[in-house]
């Protein structure tokens, strides 16, 4: 009997010392999220006390069963959801939609509104400060794509798609390597400018602009055509003197402002959207999604999740998308059914991953793959 009463009394002491996040809810509990009546100080355990945003949904320590169910008919811009708990074989978590059966899936958007326009000076051509008034801490990065209403805008671009040559002006010599010549190059300082080159038939080289002389363009680094550029074609883009066609725009990390071309008024506050480039440089390379299956290089991989219904929309990168590496184990009995992606910059669904340390008695601890 003395041992009962001990087992007892440690059990009671363990359930005190339990974390409270367990305790308070019982299993396969249901969670729901809505941006347009919640608030995340609510226990988001039912419909009529949901959670707001995305970000209380990645704090939350998720156990297999457990549903994640975002609202139908809401929007959520910017907020990744980034998925780090795993479900069980028969048991897996879930991350849906409310009420059942809804037509109109919750939208997970890249973008964000921007505000605040004004004229450029030049005419039709107009700018959004994105570091200023209601657009200032939502674009730290800066912005790659830009939307009006349900149109994805056209980046500015000389010459343009419906001239001859399908948008593509000719190089007619190359002085050096670093240069090269287009009798037909418009009037203006292009440095700064990114010329793309067809250096043959299959490939295309990225050059920035340094500088100008005559009809003559110097680039940052050798042009790099097979042999020589002359009779290749090229065309420009990334720069304020390309702006000429409804719709095209420019953005100027230098001073982060965007600019857009229109023959209307100027834009009216969140009549265009920017997706938000959340990260730069090396950390681009971590294959960053709307929707995150797992966490980089900290994880052992995610298994039984359900991922469904959800539109994911307008990201500066990819749709759904898995971390770069793994830690140990590969992300495995991963479903993806009945969600809508649209817009984004990169691929709709990255499933490329490698894995660090692998336990599969490998002597170099790496393997790796695409899917």
């Amino acid at each position: 009997m003395m041992w009962r009463k001990l087992f007892g009394v440690l059990l009671l002491v363990g359930l005190l010392l339990a974390p409270m996040s367990r305790l308070a809810r019982a299993a396969n509990t249901t969670y729901y999220v809505s941006s347009s009546e919640g608030d995340d100080d609510n226990d988001g355990q039912s419909e009529l006390n949901p959670f707001e945003t995305i970000a209380k949904v990645n704090s939350l320590a998720l156990d297999p069963g457990d549903r994640v169910l975002f609202k139908c008919g809401d929007t959520w811009h910017s907020e990744q959801l980034v998925i780090g708990d795993s479900g069980a074989a028969g048991n897996p978590i879930t991350f849906g939609s409310y009420p059942a059966g809804c037509a109109n899936k919750p939208i997970l958007s890249g973008a964000q509104p921007i505000s605040e326009w004004t004229s450029s000076g030049t005419p039709h051509i107009y700018v959004a400060d994105l570091s200023a008034g209601a657009n200032a801490g939502w674009f730290a990065h800066g912005v790659n794509q830009l939307f009006r209403g349900t149109e994805r805008l056209p980046m500015g671009r000389w010459p343009n798609l419906d001239q001859p040559d399908g948008g593509y002006s000719t190089i007619d010599a190359q002085p050096s390597g670093d240069r090269i010549t287009d009798n037909q190059l418009p009037a203006g300082n292009w440095t700064g400018a990114v010329a793309h080159i067809r250096g043959m038939r299959w490939y295309i080289l990225n050059r920035q602009v340094a500088g100008r002389s005559g009809q003559t363009l110097t680039l940052n680094a050798s042009a790099g055509c097979w042999g020589n550029c002359t009779g290749w074609g090229y065309f420009i883009n990334n720069h304020l003197n390309t702006l000429d066609q409804e719709g095209e725009w420019y953005y100027d990390p230098g001073s982060k402002r965007v600019y857009v071309y229109t023959t209307g008024v100027a834009p009216a506050d969140d009549e265009i959207e920017g997706s938000v480039v959340l990260v730069t440089g090396d950390d681009l390379e971590r294959s960053w999604g709307g929707v995150m299956l797992g966490v980089d290089l900290n994880d052992p991989g995610i298994s039984y999740v359900v991922v469904e219904n959800l539109d994911v929309r307008r990201w500066f990168r990819h749709g759904i998308a898995t971390p770069t590496n793994h830690a140990h184990y590969e992300n495995h009995h991963v479903t993806l059914r009945d969600n809508a992606i649209s817009d984004v910059d990169s691929i709709g669904i990255n499933l490329m991953a490698w894995v660090w340390d692998a336990e599969d008695g490998r002597p170099d601890g790496w393997r790796g793959g695409t899917t």
